[in-house]
């Protein structure tokens, strides 16, 4: 071979072993972060509600954790699942609660993008639903009459300093739910954020962000949704899509596959909202772009916690991943009695690796310093990006036409 065709196609090579590497999508993770309700009760017996006591101060100890990390680990983007603050108590205690929340989670501004939905707790009132005790067999659960979301607009409303003019907040319709962006692994992501049971308004809202944006992979956020304790179960096939492939998530009773399933009743008692199975029927399963939804909320009285996931196929055939996290009553780091345990510090983290088709688990508490690794806390879902969304380049708006 001639000394000149060698040189080129040695050159060749070269430029394409480095369009190779230029090319390859980085790892990077987003941080999820569940009810925070019992870190911003738990109080110094000697100081009352205070921002040096031993629940703000693993709350601090997130947040920085979070602002510290956010390079090395390649943090790109927070969510909160709600129950950001308990409400309990006087308004002086509510007020003081939302104030230590609002502060610690300011930690994260300018260091990476991040959204809040709203929980029970952080509504302005909740009362039990006239006509309904206690549910036999379910002593924790009863519907509510919640309402009021002024408090959380002060804090957390497109106007408030958390996302106003922030270039990442995209839009909110009423209060409570929005839109946010990150861009990560040569994608643009969406993330939708939406009060607990939204009315048809409020999903046809979702609806048209879908629509102005789509083909972006995109995930859904509402603060109750999935079940996490024992009574939620339902049947699974044995040869359905879980018990297929992700078996290790379900559960044993009577000898038959039973899996958590979506939350199927008003918790939230004010018609005409919508059950988290009436959401999945009218937008999730609709819309292929959106391939995660989360939660918090729930969680099993017996392990004080709750790591659930539930996969179901949409209408195009693709897996939806579907999550109730919430560590809330942990409290090996605190001396209150249960159940006001504060939840240890514990956070979800996803890692995407958009080159090999999967997003890895993560359980971690910067404050104990410790990573979960039980079956629930670890464990990797497979997502084909490439073959699913479109990248970032080719979802781009085309430009206005000139006059």
């Amino acid at each position: 071979m001639p000394m000149a065709r060698r040189f080129f196609t040695s050159c060749g090579l070269l430029v394409l072993l480095m369009a190779s590497v230029v090319t390859a999508a980085e790892k990077f993770k987003i941080a999820i972060l569940p009810d925070t309700q019992e870190l911003t009760q738990l109080k110094n017996q000697h100081m009352g509600y205070s921002a040096v006591g031993p629940g703000m101060s693993c709350f601090y100890t997130q947040m920085a954790w979070l602002r510290g990390k956010a390079a090395d680990e390649n943090i790109v983007f927070a969510i909160h699942l709600g129950d950001i603050w308990q409400s309990h108590g006087s308004d002086e205690a509510i007020a003081f609660q939302a104030s230590a929340a609002s502060t610690a989670l300011y930690v994260l501004q300018g260091v990476l993008p991040y959204s809040t939905v709203p929980g029970n707790h952080d509504y302005d009132s909740s009362t039990t639903a006239p006509g309904f005790g206690q549910t036999p067999g379910r002593p924790h659960w009863r519907p509510k009459v919640i309402d009021g979301l002024k408090l959380y607009d002060s804090y957390f409303g497109p106007q408030s300093l958390h996302f106003k003019d922030q270039p990442w907040y995209l839009e909110n319709f009423r209060i409570g739910n929005s839109a946010t962006t990150f861009t990560a692994g040569g994608y643009e992501f969406i993330h939708i954020g939406l009060e607990m049971e939204p009315d048809d308004k409020v999903l046809d809202w979702a609806q048209s962000v879908v629509d102005r944006h789509a083909g972006k992979p995109t995930i859904v956020t509402t603060h109750a949704y999935m079940a996490g304790w024992n009574n939620d179960f339902v049947r699974e096939d044995p040869n359905g899509y879980m018990a297929r492939h992700f078996s290790e998530h379900l559960v044993q009773r009577d000898g038959v596959l039973h899996s958590y399933g979506r939350l199927n009743e008003y918790y939230r008692y004010s018609f005409p909202n919508n059950t988290p199975e009436q959401i999945w029927q009218k937008f999730i399963c609709k819309n292929d772009q959106i391939f995660m939804v989360l939660s918090g909320h729930n969680f099993d009285w017996a392990s004080d916690t709750a790591e659930t996931l539930r996969v179901d196929l949409n209408q195009a055939g693709h897996p939806v991943y579907q999550f109730c996290i919430d560590y809330q009553y942990r409290n090996s780091l605190h001396s209150e009695p249960r159940p006001n345990g504060g939840g240890d510090g514990w956070m979800r983290l996803m890692e995407f690796d958009i080159d090999r088709g999967l997003i890895r688990q993560i359980t971690y508490s910067p404050a104990l310093r410790q990573y979960e690794t039980d079956q629930n806390s670890s464990y990797a879902i497979p997502v084909d990006f490439q073959a699913r969304f479109a990248p970032a380049s080719e979802t781009c708006l085309p430009p206005a036409k000139r006059e």
